[in-house]
């Protein structure tokens, strides 16, 4: 059984559960920077330099750990012009929209089409 059938078995009812989403969602967007505090913590928990991680190193640290194929590959991303301005951004302080305008632009290496829907994608 999947976490999402355990999440849904632990609900009596099907309005129990849609009034925990509502107030989880309510939640959420009362309490956005105190979210972002809460993930930056539990992030420099694990990994105490990551407030100051740039994409750069990120990058860096997956080409030092593939296998020599994937190695290439993302030397060639490194490479990529597109995605230069990624690299000088805090991963911490990165917003979805910047990676998706960055990904989309048709000069880079992954290059995502605006017609792609990541929800569509997700549903299988």
């Amino acid at each position: 059984m999947s976490d999402r059938s355990w999440a849904l078995l632990s609900f009596r009812s099907s309005k129990q559960l849609a009034t925990r989403l509502l107030h989880a969602k309510n939640e959420a967007a009362i309490l956005v920077g105190s979210n972002l505090l809460v993930a930056r913590t539990y992030m420099m928990v694990t990994d105490p330099h990551m407030p100051k991680r740039k994409w750069e190193e990120v990058v860096d640290f997956i080409i030092d750990e593939e296998d020599e194929a994937n190695r290439r590959r993302w030397v060639n991303v490194k490479k990529d012009k597109a995605l230069a301005p990624l690299w000088k951004l805090r991963v911490v302080e990165t917003r979805a929209e910047q990676l998706l305008t960055t990904m989309r632009n048709p000069c880079s290496s992954v290059f995502i089409p605006h017609s792609f829907h990541f929800g569509a994608a997700s549903r299988g």
